[in-house]
């Protein structure tokens, strides 16, 4: 038996320890070291909880996040400065991005990082232990030649070109973005390939991409060997993208939400190649994107899924993911245009 004394202690530390809520939203400012460009923060996030960290950064330095958790459905956003969860559009999605964010940033002011869990392991109550790292850093990030290049992490085109190579040479699609990686696919110049976002290793740039005729061969080529493609093959030209952003459409949809009966439609933007081939981004309320890929008969989720159904009803594609956490009803018309 412990001594009286030992349980005692044992005791106090247990009732003094900070209780994690499941829904607490902690706040706070990263602080950098006297003369550093990076910070660390370790700490743990439950439930529908998160934790927001505040960075101050200017216009044209370049900042880093990274991730490591030990739960696999923790996540990270960034938001710029004024913006806010729930309200506005964020500069960043890790569920849908990965886990690594990096970019030269446009605005002066402070970032938030939000680190939360997805939903799956939220109505679970689940707990995560994460590390969060960031960095800023003076000077633009390097560029691969001209604008049209894959020399940035965010947005860009909705296809690539395979470009930069000499006469019969390939580029070789990888399965990870590393030179070190399998070999999937050798691609010739003028391969059109779809953008499935950009990310770095070391000092280079590397791309998630999807053959635009096959969208179940991907993998990540070297970014100074990709450029804008004018239009992928097969993509109808009127087809246009709408104004000032990256889709070819925007609207609602039709969605239910375990847990919010009040939500009865959600945002979307879909990107569109060859017909019968989409993704389509839909925003819920919490400002999580999910994305969902079309490949003819073929629908697939991104990320972040325990369970995924799609069934046809009139006109539509039923989407059910994670049973009945999500519920989104999509028109033929979002897919092929029209």
């Amino acid at each position: 038996m412990l001594r009286p004394i030992l349980r005692a202690v044992l005791l106090l530390g247990i009732l003094a320890a900070p209780a994690l809520a499941a829904d607490e939203v902690v706040r706070e400012r990263m602080s950098f070291a006297a003369g550093a460009t990076s910070a660390t923060v370790e700490s743990t996030v439950k439930g529908y909880g998160s934790h927001e960290y505040l960075v101050g950064a200017a216009a044209g330095q370049v900042m880093t996040v990274k991730l490591d958790a030990r739960n696999k459905s923790t996540y990270f956003n960034v938001w710029a400065p004024g913006k806010t969860p729930g309200q506005d559009e964020a500069l960043f999605v890790g569920a849908t991005s990965g886990d690594v964010f990096s970019d030269k940033l446009a605005e002066t002011g402070d970032y938030m990082v939000q680190v939360y869990l997805y939903r799956n392991a939220a109505r679970r109550n689940e707990t995560s232990g994460f590390r969060l790292t960031v960095e800023v850093m003076n000077g633009a990030a390097a560029s691969q030649g001209g604008g049209d290049f894959a020399d940035g992490l965010m947005g860009g085109p909705d296809f690539w070109e395979v470009s930069g190579l000499t006469a019969g040479r390939t580029v070789n699609m990888r399965s990870d973005a590393s030179r070190t990686a399998a070999v999937v696919e050798k691609l010739a110049m003028g391969t059109i390939l779809r953008n499935k976002g950009c990310r770095m290793d070391g000092q280079e740039r590397w791309c998630r991409v999807e053959l635009a005729e096959n969208a179940a061969t991907g993998g990540w080529v070297a970014g100074q060997f990709l450029r804008e493609a004018a239009l992928a093959e097969g993509q109808p030209k009127d087809d246009a993208l709408v104004p000032g952003t990256n889709y070819h459409a925007v609207g609602r949809l039709p969605c239910t939400l375990d847990g919010q009966p009040e939500v009865k439609d959600c945002e979307f933007g879909v990107t569109r190649g060859q017909p019968g081939i989409a993704t389509v981004f839909i925003t819920v309320p919490n400002g999580f994107v999910r994305v969902i890929s079309f490949n003819g008969e073929k629908v697939s989720p991104d990320s972040a899924v325990t369970s995924f159904e799609s069934s046809r009803e009139d006109d539509n594609t039923r989407i059910n993911i994670n049973g009945l956490d999500e519920n989104y009803l999509i028109p033929d018309a979002v897919i092929n245009g029209g």
